[in-house]
């Protein structure tokens, strides 16, 4: 019982050191390796798009809500 309660303990401590002081580091590393994202799409080249807007008695708030989806 008393291993498994050491092994259980130093697990634990592994876990939090790793989780503190070497995981930060580690995604550094891995972010510099990662190459850059690509260039934004020019608007030309986005596809059209739809928005459905589900309403029923709403005639009063529909211009605001087609306001707030697009912008």
């Amino acid at each position: 019982m008393r291993l498994a309660a050491e092994l259980l303990f130093w697990a634990s401590v592994a876990a939090i050191v790793y989780h503190h002081a070497l995981y930060p580091p580690l995604l550094r590393v891995l972010a510099r390796r990662r190459t850059p994202p690509p260039a934004a799409a020019v608007p030309a080249d986005l596809p059209h798009v739809t928005l459905v807007i589900p309403a029923y008695q709403e005639a009063r708030f529909i211009a605001q809500k087609v306001r707030d989806c697009a912008g």
